[in-house]
């Protein structure tokens, strides 16, 4: 965009548009599409990584009504191992029911890819 004296002290609209099409939400994926993106994007990142320091790592109290781990408590529903975890969410509304971003990764993660080689 060249600019110079005569255009200088002018309002401008800037758009800025992708010149990659958008990727498509991964819930709007095929499971060939989503491994396919996994495939061009795992272990893509080409710079230096620095881990600052972690801090200490919370420890949380085991849920009454569930057996299995936490970090495992997604997976155990899904694949239906926790009859007390099964009868929990059904007394919860879905709306009231929240997850981070991480965990949603991971979901889709063994969704499409570990699903798909054992089915």
């Amino acid at each position: 965009m060249p600019v110079g004296m005569a255009e200088a002290n002018r309002e401008v609209k800037v758009v800025v548009e992708s010149i990659k099409p958008a990727l498509k939400k991964a819930s709007e994926m095929t499971q060939e599409e989503w491994k396919k993106f996994i495939a061009e994007t795992a272990g893509s990142w080409r710079g230096e990584l620095e881990r600052p320091e972690q801090g200490e790592f919370e420890t949380r109290d085991q849920w009454p009504w569930c057996t299995c781990p936490t970090r495992t408590l997604w997976i155990a529903y899904i694949r239906r191992e926790e009859a007390a975890l099964l009868q929990r969410f059904q007394q919860v509304s879905p709306a009231d029911i929240a997850i981070c971003s991480v965990v949603l990764a991971e979901l889709l993660y063994y969704y499409f890819v570990l699903l798909s080689v054992v089915t």
